[in-house]
């Protein structure tokens, strides 16, 4: 279903006729139940808790490593053994939060010349060792850990390791117990933290999405800036990536709160 204030895009006579979201008759028989729950928070203007939200939070376990990757994909490989367009993954970011509420924030973004999975891999598996549920937000960090496996294969049953930690947020959380209008029927993180969370903002990053981060390492790994634009491009690149995973620690919290 669209956006509030968009057309219905329903195709039954009944509903080809209103006007918007807001016009939609929720006991209609051609909604689907998620089509209903989107609808009907949208026109309360107030959030809806499904299920049992505090159950599935429950399945963490301490340390939470709230995880993020960046890649790009350079139209022409760079490093041997790559090819077309293939995501080539550059920077991690870790925010692991403690029983106790306290966090810490291991980084890395690499810097130097050639392939930078050797190190993204060989710096990822040592920060991750160990106990402790691994949060990220979507199916992206999987697809690049299982591709890594691929491509190195002496990392296999380590990286094996991280994948059976992995607990998606978006999955398990947002879309099976969490239905907000602000949410505009997305669950992606640029709409969803915002909603809950008020401090959590992208408006005054140089960065906003990981489509706009590629084109700016690029240009760092093929040589094409100047020394202060490399500066600067790393810059608002540890920002971005940090404020993601920053997102996930503040969204766990709030997500917390609700489910009490």
């Amino acid at each position: 279903m669209q956006d509030a204030g968009h057309s219905c895009p329903l195709s039954h006579k009944t509903l080809a006729r209103c006007h918007g979201i807001l016009d939609v008759p929720l006991d209609h028989a051609a909604l689907s139940g998620k089509q209903r729950e989107v609808a009907a928070v949208i026109q309360s203007g107030e959030m809806l808790l499904l299920g049992d939200p505090a159950a599935t939070l429950d399945r963490l376990v301490y340390p939470v490593h709230c995880l993020d990757f960046e890649t790009f994909k350079p139209a022409l490989p760079l490093y041997p053994g790559t090819r077309v367009h293939q995501a080539v993954p550059f920077q991690w970011s870790d925010h692991v939060l403690f029983e106790d509420g306290d966090f810490e924030h291991p980084e890395l973004l690499f810097e130097g010349a050639g392939d930078p999975r050797p190190q993204f891999l060989a710096s990822l598996l040592k920060a991750v060792d160990g106990e402790g549920s691994v949060v990220v937000y979507s199916s992206y960090e999987s697809s690049q850990l299982k591709a890594l496996a691929g491509d190195f294969p002496q990392y296999r049953e380590p990286i094996a390791a991280i994948q059976g930690r992995l607990f998606d947020l978006e999955k398990e959380v947002v879309k099976q117990h969490v239905r907000h209008p602000d949410f505009h029927a997305f669950t992606s993180i640029k709409y969803v933290g915002p909603a809950l969370v008020d401090e959590l903002s992208y408006d005054g990053l140089a960065i906003q999405s990981g489509d706009a981060a590629m084109l700016p390492y690029e240009a760092v790994a093929a040589g094409r800036v100047t020394p202060a634009e490399w500066q600067r491009i790393l810059d608002d690149l540890r920002e971005y990536c940090g404020t993601d995973t920053l997102s996930l620690v503040k969204l766990l919290e709030r997500f917390r709160e609700l489910a009490q």
